[in-house]
């Protein structure tokens, strides 16, 4: 387990034994729950998962903060995941853009101009993901870094 932070009572963290996608928890002993996080290598979004269990779980304003702690360290977390797992849970995706934000997709979306992601690197110092994509139509590759 990747500890990040101690932060009001909240201890948040990267599981070492987990699977993707990349997601950290947060857990408050005193209160008992747990929260899971899910954030991506590829933009800035941090999405609340739900909470365990669900009749105890902390009220909006608290879910949020913890969103946004995570969002504010969100290299922290990206470095965590990389360390303890050497991936990005990108391979084989499909992307798109769409109003100038990358949209990640499990499946093959039915929309023009799409990618498919071959491979995926992290560089923990440089904070910089790298992609090696196929653009759909046209078979050509793309080496692109974010």
């Amino acid at each position: 387990m990747s500890r990040i932070q101690l932060l009001n009572g909240v201890r948040y963290f990267v599981p070492s034994q987990d699977h993707c996608e990349p997601h950290a928890h947060a857990f408050h002993k005193g209160d008992r729950w747990e929260g899971k996080f899910e954030f991506s290598f590829l933009n800035n979004d941090v999405v609340d998962l739900g909470f365990q269990p669900p009749a105890i779980a902390p009220k909006h304003a608290v879910r949020h903060a913890i969103g946004n702690n995570i969002a504010a360290n969100l290299k922290a977390y990206r470095d965590a995941w990389w360390n303890t797992y050497k991936c990005t849970c990108l391979d084989n995706k499909w992307i798109f853009l769409e109003s100038g934000n990358i949209c990640v997709l499990n499946k093959k979306p039915k929309k023009q101009q799409v990618w498919q992601i071959l491979s995926s690197s992290y560089d923990v110092q440089n904070g910089q993901t790298t992609i090696e994509c196929c653009e759909d139509s046209s078979g050509q590759i793309t080496l692109a870094t974010f």
